[in-house]
């Protein structure tokens, strides 16, 4: 029981340093480097007594003034990194909120520009469009007024290609 509880002391201590030490933006992670190793050494110390059977000597340890001024400053210290996490957390989320408000807001003023862009652009087309139509109008009203002069013509015409071929003639030709 003692080994085991030594076991997951140092195992939590070394994930507390690990993090202190991937964390190095955080310097309250780093302070504590020093606030926790003396807990660990008093916890350790009064784990190493009681296995050797000093019970009384270990509670002594673990209920004596220097043990608890040492988790003291380490809750200190960790509320200070509990702080400074928090804080960083915060300017982060505000960050991102300050972006998401700036995205929304040109979102908010291309979505107009781009529907009248649209707008404008499909007016253009049906005008185009329109203009195409009459168009094909006049050019098939002026084609059936050809064909009526050409056919009805009381003269004889032809037309003749450049190579001297008839291409079309009239029935009075």
């Amino acid at each position: 029981d003692y080994r085991r509880l030594a076991e997951l002391a140092t195992s939590r201590l070394d994930n507390l340093l690990r993090l202190a030490d991937a964390s190095p933006r955080l310097a309250d992670l780093a302070t504590v480097k020093e606030h926790l190793p003396p807990v660990t050494a008093l916890q350790s110390q009064a784990l190493e007594l009681a296995r050797t059977g000093q019970r009384d000597a270990a509670w002594t340890v673990l209920h004596g003034d220097e043990y608890r001024r040492r988790l003291s400053e380490l809750a200190d210290c960790l509320a200070e990194c509990q702080g400074a996490v928090k804080a960083g957390l915060d300017a982060l989320l505000a960050s991102q909120a300050a972006h998401a408000r700036a995205g929304l807001a040109a979102i908010a003023v291309a979505t107009p520009i781009l529907a009248l862009g649209s707008l404008l652009l499909l007016r253009r087309a049906a005008r185009v469009s329109r203009a195409n139509d009459e168009a094909r109008s006049e050019l098939a009203a002026s084609e059936r007024r050809f064909r009526g002069t050409f056919e009805l013509a009381a003269v004889g015409i032809a037309h003749v290609g450049l190579d001297g071929r008839f291409l079309r003639v009239n029935a009075r030709f």
